[in-house]
């Protein structure tokens, strides 16, 4: 993806779309569950991609289906081990965020 000022925008766009179906919390799953961590500092390492963004379209990366709202501990893992995340399903799984 160029880094041009529309591109940044749309990639701007859609992590607030993933925010919002995130809740504020990490997709992750782990053993089955969802981690749920509720992240508050919202930065770049908390949206991981569903695979590599290499060779992909600008359309692909900045498309909300591929991307994951993570925790910081997710994404690091992620680099430090390669293995990739596993988003939560939001029609098999049954979540009801903790009180705030």
């Amino acid at each position: 993806m160029k880094r041009t000022t529309n591109n940044l925008n749309k990639y701007r766009l859609a992590c607030e779309e993933v925010i919002s179906r995130a809740d504020n919390r990490c997709e992750v799953m782990i053993d089955g569950k969802r981690c749920g961590k509720y992240i508050v500092d919202i930065g770049a390492i908390n949206f991981a991609h569903t695979a590599t963004r290499n060779g992909k379209s600008d359309d692909w990366i900045n498309n909300p289906d591929n991307i994951v709202f993570t925790c910081a501990e997710h994404h690091l893992h992620e680099h430090t081990t390669g293995e990739k995340l596993i988003r939560c399903d939001y029609e098999t799984t049954n979540y009801i965020p903790d009180e705030q």
